[in-house]
C-alpha cells in the first residue's frame, strides 16, 4: 500500500501549481485563493511564507533564480521579493484570471485562463515575451505536461464535465497539433486537474473532487489509483533528490473542514519510479 505523508499543515485555499526546484532542493507551490506563495525545504523542513496579496495562478522556475509568477496583475518576474512586470492579461486579449501553466524545455512559458465560460485560451509566451494563442474555447485550463521526448504534449480542461488532451508537439517550432482525447471525462463528480508526467512517460492525475491521483500510460490505461484522505487534490510534481518523491497540494473550498481537516495540506507519496527535472525559463532577459 502507498502511504500518503502530511508533511505541511498550511489548510490552503486552493494550493496548486507545485514546482520542484533541484537547484535548491526545494518546492514552490501556491495558494491561488490565499494569495501567497511557499518555500518547502524538505532537508531542513524550513517553510516560508510569501504574501502577495492578490490572486496566483502559477509559478515557474527561472534560470536567473527567481519565479515567474502569473498573477491577477499579469505576468511577472519576482527574485528576493524583486518584481519586473511582463506581460499583463489585457496585452493577451483576455481579462479572464490565469490559472495553471508549463515551462517547455525550449523554456517557452504556457499559460491558460479560466472563467465559468468556453472563452478562455491557451497561450504561449515566448523568451522575449511576445505571445501566440495555442488553443480556444477552454473553459478552465489546467495541467499542462510534456513528454520525456518532446512529442506529446498534454493539457487538461477542467470546466464542464472535465478532458484531458493530448496534441503533437514540436519543441523546434513550439506548435502543437492533432488534439485528441487522452482522457475523457470521468462521469462522476470527480474532474481531472493539475497533472505532471514521470521519466517513463507515465501520466500522474489529481483529481478535483475525486479523493484520488492516478497513473497513466501514454495510451491512456490506469497503471496506479492512489486514494487521498482529501477530496480536492489539485496537482502533483516530482521532487525530492533524485525526484522520486510526488508532492501533491490540495484545496479546502468547498469542502467541510470538519470532516476533512486535512483538506489543503501539501503531501507526498514516495514511488518507485523518477520524476523529470522540470525546465526554466528565460522569459523577460534577453542576455542570459
Amino acid at each position: 500500500m502507498v502511504e500518503v505523508e502530511e508533511v505541511a499543515a498550511v489548510h490552503n485555499v486552493l494550493g496548486e501549481s507545485p514546482i520542484w526546484s533541484p537547484r535548491e532542493r526545494v518546492l514552490y507551490w501556491v495558494d491561488a485563493e490565499g494569495h501567497r506563495f511557499f518555500r518547502f525545504a524538505p532537508d531542513t523542513g524550513d517553510l516560508r511564507t510569501i504574501e502577495l496579496g492578490q490572486f496566483i495562478g502559477c509559478l515557474a522556475l527561472h534560470e536567473r533564480g527567481g519565479l515567474i509568477l502569473a498573477l491577477a496583475s499579469g505576468i511577472t518576474y519576482w527574485n528576493d521579493d524583486q518584481f519586473k512586470h511582463l506581460l499583463s492579461r489585457e496585452q493577451l486579449g483576455t481579462t479572464n484570471r490565469f490559472n495553471d501553466g508549463a515551462v517547455d524545455r525550449a523554456g517557452r512559458f504556457w499559460i491558460g485562463t479560466a472563467s465559468d465560460e468556453p472563452d478562455n485560451s491557451l497561450y504561449r509566451i515566448n523568451l522575449d515575451a511576445t505571445f501566440q494563442t495555442m488553443e480556444t474555447g477552454i473553459i478552465i485550463s489546467n495541467g499542462i505536461a510534456f513528454s520525456p521526448d518532446n512529442t506529446t504534449m498534454y493539457y487538461s480542461d477542467s470546466g464542464g464535465s472535465g478532458i484531458v488532451y493530448a496534441y503533437d508537439f514540436d519543441l523546434e517550432t513550439s506548435t502543437i497539433s492533432h488534439r485528441r482525447t487522452f482522457l475523457p471525462p470521468t462521469g462522476t463528480a470527480a474532474v481531472a486537474d493539475g497533472l505532471t508526467v514521470d521519466s517513463e512517460g507515465f501520466l500522474w492525475i489529481a483529481f478535483w473532487d475525486g479523493w484520488r491521483i492516478e497513473r497513466r500510460a501514454p495510451d491512456g490505461r490506469l497503471i496506479h489509483k492512489i486514494d487521498m484522505p482529501v477530496q480536492c487534490p489539485t496537482s502533483c510534481m516530482f521532487g525530492g533528490p533524485d525526484l522520486t518523491e510526488l508532492y501533491i497540494t490540495s484545496a479546502s473550498r468547498d469542502v467541510d473542514r470538519n470532516e476533512q481537516p486535512q483538506a489543503g495540506n501539501l503531501f507526498r507519496i514516495r514511488t518507485d519510479v523518477k520524476g523529470l527535472p522540470e525546465p526554466e525559463t528565460t522569459l523577460g532577459f534577453s542576455v542570459k
